[in-house]
């Protein structure tokens, strides 16, 4: 039996073990789950080891709770991807230092796996 507590965001499987969702998450990425498409924005990720898990499609928060979690080139790439790729299409307010840090990162994030998407 599994129960959700979703004030403390824990699983209690078989009323035996308890997990938080941090711990299920890390669980899942250590046997090859594929976290692709998944709703991470309620989870607390804080120190959440999800290197090498699937992320593509997903949705992390921008919350604190998405902070510190460990990850691997691949994510980082994808992550800079997204953050470029706002400033890109914001052309009105762009600052000066945001133009700097777009033409620094560019080489990084065009590095991006998805090979659908056209490069910054």
């Amino acid at each position: 039996m599994k129960i959700l507590n979703e004030i403390t965001q824990e699983v209690i499987i078989e009323d035996r073990n308890v997990f938080s969702m941090k711990e299920l998450i890390e669980l899942a990425v250590k046997n090859d789950a594929n976290l692709s498409g998944a709703d991470l924005s309620g989870a607390n990720l804080s120190g959440a080891d999800l290197r090498y898990a699937n992320l593509d499609f997903s949705c992390l928060s921008l919350s604190c709770n998405s902070l510190n979690f460990k990850s691997d080139e691949k994510q980082r790439i994808q992550i800079a991807y997204h953050l470029l790729s706002l400033m890109k299409h914001e052309k009105e307010n762009i600052t000066e230092e945001e133009k700097k840090i777009f033409d620094f990162v560019k080489g990084y994030a065009n590095k991006f796996h998805r090979n659908e998407v056209n490069r910054l």
